[in-house]
């Protein structure tokens, strides 16, 4: 049983919340604290998943902003303040 065409046309039956995506970011953060070296293929398709997921549903609002290198140096950023995508 192919679950991939399964779970793709439940998706576009469904309206993408901003909640849904909330929770999407969390468990894309969970799963990425989790050492290269200890994810198997399953978490790198679930990764995957999430990441194609959030690249085509989220609203995407990009927002520029600094973040500090080092006490003397900052670096502009450009991110999704949804689901964190950089720019």
């Amino acid at each position: 049983m192919d679950t991939t065409l399964s779970i793709e046309s439940d998706m576009e039956e469904t309206k993408t919340t901003p909640e849904d995506i909330r929770l999407l970011v969390a468990a894309q953060i969970s799963l990425k604290s989790i050492p290269t070296e200890n994810q198997n293929i399953y978490y790198r398709r679930i990764l995957k998943y999430i990441d194609d997921y959030l690249e085509t549903h989220c609203n995407h609002h990009y927002i520029f902003d600094w973040v500090d290198i080092n006490p003397e140096t900052s670096k502009r950023i450009c991110y999704c303040e949804h689901c964190f995508k950089e720019k």
